[in-house]
């Protein structure tokens, strides 16, 4: 992708740039980074291959197994047991206090009111500059 190289490009940029300074200590950090992200790459998808071939090969397996019609009982006792399990949840008062509380919390979070409010006024903004809207 576009990102494998632009990373480290910038980062060799600012190593470059940080070169300057006697002390070239940012200009050291930057140059191992830029080389991390080129050789971390390459070897983090050698060793997650694997896993993520047999995680992928596991879950289509069980989606298969799960939509085949040799296996209908066993789906419908599952869909059963995870509609019982999510209506029971919803009926729990302490999973409903538990997200009045913390939908309350958020509520009166400044840092989200502010982010909310801005992106509500940017939407009015972009909306009104739209002549078809």
């Amino acid at each position: 992708t576009q990102w494998d190289v632009i990373i480290p490009a910038s980062f060799l940029a600012a190593s470059a740039i940080c070169w300057v300074d006697p002390s070239m200590a940012p200009s050291i950090i930057f140059a191992l980074l830029a080389f991390a992200t080129i050789f971390i790459s390459p070897v983090m998808a050698y060793f997650t291959k694997p896993a993520t071939e047999g995680f992928t090969d596991t879950l289509t397996d069980a989606l298969n197994t799960i939509t085949d019609e040799k296996h209908s009982e066993q789906r419908d006792k599952l869909f059963f047991a995870v509609a019982d399990l999510i209506s029971k949840s919803v009926q729990s008062t302490a999973l409903t206090n538990t997200l009045k509380e913390s939908f309350l919390s958020s509520l009166m979070d400044d840092d989200l009111h502010d982010a909310a409010l801005n992106t509500l006024q940017t939407a009015l903004v972009k909306a009104s500059e739209n002549e078809g809207f």
